[in-house]
C-alpha cells in the first residue's frame, strides 16, 4: 500500500484543473474565504451522509489554495467506510504519519447517519493569493474501484482592497463608503412525511440538513459588517406521483423552509427579501443525475426524455421498463436526491 502522505498529497500537476462533481454522500459547502488585513480566513463545512458510504469505500478530500504554480494545503479529511476503517487504522498503526501536517480530520461511519464538520481555518495573507481558487482533490477507493476529481470551492475575495475613487472638490467631498455584493449557494435535502409539508425539525436527516443551512448563516453573521439582505429558495419535489400533487408540495415545501428560516433566524427580511419559487418536476435535474449515477437502462432513460416533453407520457414509458424494474430503481436511488430545496443567500459587505 501506499505511504499515507502520498495518498493525500496526489497533485502532480495542477496547471489545468477540470472541475467536478462532488461524491454523492459528501457535501462540501465554502462559508468564508477572504482576506482582511494581513491574513486570510478559509471556512469551509463537510457534512457527510453515512448511509451513502459503501463498507469497503473511502473517500479522501485534500483542500487546497492555488494560483498559477503557488500551492497551500489546508488540512486533509478522510472519511472511512467500516471495512475501510479497519484496514486504515492497522496502516496507520503501523506506519504513523510522516508529519503532524500530514494527519488528516477522520470521519468513520458507524452509528451516527449524518455527521457536519466547520473548518475555521487562517493563514498569513501572501501577494500570490490574490484572485487564488480554493479547490478539494477528491479520491474515491471502493471495492477496487478508484477515481480522482477536483472540485472548485471559490475565488479569494479581497475585503480589505482599496476602492479608487475620483477626486472630488474639498467643498463637496463626503465620506464615501463602498460595498460588495456577494452570495453563497447550497442545496438542503429536507425530509417530509409522505404527502406532507410540515417540517419536523426530528424527522429524517432534518437535524442535519438544518445544520447546513444554519452553518451558512452563523458563517455570514461572523464576518466584519456584513449584512443578509436577500435570501432566495426553490422548492423541487420528485417526478413520483401527479404533476398537480408535485406542484403543491414543491411550493408548500419551499414556503415551509421559509417559515423555519424567519422564525429561527432573527434577519429582519421583508416578505420582498426572502423570495420562494418551486419545481414541481426536475426533468433536467433528473437527466444529469442518470448521466452521473449510471444507472441501469441510462440510455433508454435518456431516449424516452429526448423523445417527448409530456410529463404523464414520459413516467408511463418509465414504469414500462423492464416490467417496472427500472423505475423501482429510480424511485429508490434517484428520486430522493430530487427532493431538496436550493436556497442562495445574498450579503453586503460594508466597507
Amino acid at each position: 500500500m501506499k505511504k499515507i502522505n502520498i495518498i493525500l498529497l496526489m497533485l502532480v500537476s495542477l496547471g489545468s484543473i477540470a472541475t467536478a462533481q462532488q461524491h454523492k454522500a459528501v457535501d462540501i459547502q465554502l462559508d468564508v474565504l477572504e482576506k482582511n488585513g494581513p491574513y486570510v480566513n478559509a471556512d469551509y463545512t463537510v457534512s457527510v451522509n453515512t448511509i451513502l458510504i459503501a463498507s469497503c469505500q473511502s473517500v479522501f478530500l485534500n483542500p487546497f489554495l492555488k494560483n498559477g504554480d503557488s500551492l497551500y494545503y489546508f488540512q486533509p479529511v478522510v472519511i472511512n467506510g467500516t471495512d475501510r476503517r479497519r484496514t486504515y487504522d492497522r496502516w496507520i498503526a503501523l506506519h504513523g504519519h510522516k508529519t503532524a501536517a500530514d494527519k488528516p480530520f477522520l470521519i468513520n461511519t458507524g452509528k451516527e447517519r449524518n455527521i457536519v464538520s466547520p473548518f475555521d481555518t487562517q493563514l498569513s495573507y501572501r501577494e500570490w493569493m490574490k484572485n487564488a481558487n480554493l479547490y478539494v482533490e477528491q479520491t474515491v477507493w471502493k471495492c477496487g474501484d478508484f477515481s480522482r476529481e477536483i472540485i472548485e470551492l471559490g475565488t479569494l475575495v479581497i475585503a480589505d482592497e482599496p476602492v479608487a475613487v475620483s477626486p472630488v472638490p474639498e467643498e463637496a467631498a463626503v465620506k464615501m463608503k463602498s460595498e460588495k455584493r456577494v452570495e453563497k449557494a447550497g442545496k438542503a435535502y429536507i425530509d417530509f412525511p409522505v404527502g406532507s409539508s410540515m417540517l419536523d425539525i426530528n424527522f429524517g436527516r432534518n437535524k442535519y440538513e438544518l445544520a447546513k443551512i444554519n452553518a451558512s448563516i452563523r458563517q455570514i453573521e461572523k464576518i466584519d459588517h456584513a449584512q443578509i439582505i436577500e435570501i432566495a429558495l426553490t422548492g423541487y419535489a420528485s417526478l413520483d406521483g401527479s404533476y398537480a400533487l408535485n406542484e403543491k408540495l414543491s411550493r408548500e415545501r419551499a414556503q415551509a423552509l421559509a417559515d423555519y428560516i424567519s422564525v429561527f433566524f432573527d434577519l429582519n427580511l421583508s416578505p420582498g427579501q426572502l423570495l420562494i419559487a418551486h419545481v414541481a418536476e426536475d426533468w433536467d435535474g433528473f437527466a444529469r443525475l442518470v448521466e452521473q449515477e449510471n444507472v441501469f437502462r441510462k440510455d433508454e432513460i435518456i431516449g424516452i426524455i429526448h423523445r417527448n416533453e409530456n410529463s404523464e407520457w414520459r413516467k408511463k414509458r418509465l414504469t414500462e421498463l423492464d416490467g417496472g424494474r427500472v423505475y423501482r430503481i429510480l424511485k429508490k436511488d434517484i428520486f430522493p436526491l430530487l427532493r431538496r430545496t436550493e436556497y442562495k443567500v445574498t450579503y453586503l459587505i460594508k466597507e
